[in-house]
């Protein structure tokens, strides 16, 4: 199932927040890989590799945080889980708040606010985890 997915390092029990479009058992391998190569391509690879901590099977350190079926929305969802983990003081260091992430947060701020101005509309609020309205007219 796609959606927002949460790896944990065995170790330290700090997380690593991700999204992707297709099973969660087909992306998993793909963090061993880098890990195992010696090939950094994700944060938590980069995270396991640099602090040599331990990673376990699939159902050690991952489970899904929220299903997603339209792919237009994984970004989204993945930044503001992200922001949490964050705000919580439990991402894993190498995710960090880089500009990539920064610029994506204050555009769906913006669009949080435009939607409930505009439409009214419900406002997911992941320090919550469950959808409220605002209005702010």
């Amino acid at each position: 199932m796609s959606g927002i997915y949460r790896l944990t390092c065995n170790t330290c029990k700090m997380s690593y927040i991700g999204q992707t479009s297709r099973k969660l058992n087909q992306r998993y391998p793909e963090h061993i890989r880098y890990i195992r190569n010696n090939d950094p391509q994700s944060a938590y690879a980069e995270h396991i590799i640099q602090n040599l901590h331990e990673y376990g099977s699939i159902t050690d350190p991952m489970s899904l945080l929220t299903p997603i079926n339209r792919t237009s929305m994984l970004i989204l969802y993945e930044q503001l889980f992200i922001q949490k983990l964050l705000h919580n003081g439990n991402l894993i260091m190498e995710q960090g708040t880089g500009e990539k992430n920064m610029y994506i947060l204050k555009s769906i701020l913006i669009l949080r606010r435009l939607m409930s101005y505009i439409y009214g509309a419900p406002i997911l609020d992941v320090s919550r985890s469950h959808t409220t309205t605002q209005h702010s007219r």
